[in-house]
């Protein structure tokens, strides 16, 4: 089980690369990205069900269409490094 030291430098290796990530792709918009999140996952107010369908139905789709490109292709079938 990880002790607290350990818990608290991979948060600082995961603050680190998310500043580097939002740094390089500065037209993804993380900051909203994040304010959505905290206000859902910790129910800051009244969930506002016509902003989340929005987000659904219309942001989530241009955020894929952004985020796509970054991700690399998988490995090839049969490519995969035998030991």
């Amino acid at each position: 089980m990880a002790d607290k030291d350990d818990n608290a430098s991979l948060w600082d290796m995961l603050t680190a690369a998310r500043a580097v990530v939002s740094f390089a792709h500065p037209d993804i918009p993380w900051r909203p990205i994040q304010a959505q999140r905290h206000v859902l996952a910790h129910e800051y107010g009244e969930i506002k069900h016509d902003r989340v369908w929005r987000v659904a139905t219309v942001h989530i789709p241009n955020l894929i269409g952004q985020l796509e490109p970054l991700v690399p292709n998988p490995p090839q079938s049969g490519s995969e490094e035998q030991p």
